[in-house]
């Protein structure tokens, strides 16, 4: 997928430009709209020369200000701001949009993962019910007691006992490998000494 939100960032800078000149030249032809923008010019620049006088230079006591600004400043100072102002909405709109997308985006794998997981509940709950049936038929004297989330320990150690006992052969431990050698060598040696006794009774008799 296309990185949306990069190429709408990209969009906004590039048409940042044209979208202030067109505003200025609206503002020379429209003299209501050149009334706002020298009223938005005339407003920002008192503001400016507040900050700087309150923060910036607020030591220096011979620095003048003056509140005026001529017509043609305020204009450019104003269209500047409408076009800001009209970019930055652009860009918080399409935030929003993005945002929105990729919420509805998230909503939809949740909803696609729900599914899935009561597909498997449904599943598991046909199994368990087949496998109730074939107990029944196996163990019939057994009672198949079972709540939503628990089975029948008999069953699984009834299984189990099986498959211990013929199919699984655990490996033997160090220990009980060295008894069976030791029981292993030993059998032969008794074997010896009753062959030997043996021979000395045939002797004497």
């Amino acid at each position: 997928m296309l990185p949306l939100f990069k190429i709408g960032v990209i969009l906004i800078r590039q048409i940042s430009k044209p979208v202030s000149g067109y505003i200025k030249k609206k503002a020379i032809e429209n003299k209501n709209f050149k009334n706002i923008c020298i009223y938005c010019g005339k407003k920002y620049y008192n503001f400016e020369q507040y900050i700087q006088k309150k923060f910036y230079n607020a030591n220096i006591t011979d620095v003048k200000y003056s509140s005026f600004i001529s017509e043609s400043k305020s204009v450019n100072i104003g269209s500047e701001i409408l076009g800001e102002g009209f970019i930055f909405l652009i860009a918080a709109l399409f935030i929003v949009a993005e945002y929105k997308r990729n919420s509805l985006k998230e909503e939809k794998k949740e909803l696609i993962l729900n599914h899935k997981l009561e597909t498997l509940k449904l599943q598991i709950s046909e199994l368990q019910k087949e496998n109730d049936e074939i107990m029944k038929i196996v163990l019939p004297n057994k009672k198949n007691i079972r709540d939503n989330r628990s089975f029948d320990l008999v069953h699984t150690n009834f299984f189990k006992d099986i498959f211990n006992k013929f199919i699984y052969q655990p490996k033997k431990t160090i220990t009980e490998q060295k008894e069976l050698t030791e029981g292993e060598v030993e059998k032969p040696l008794q074997i010896i000494e009753v062959n030997k006794n043996e021979n000395v009774e045939l002797k004497k008799g």
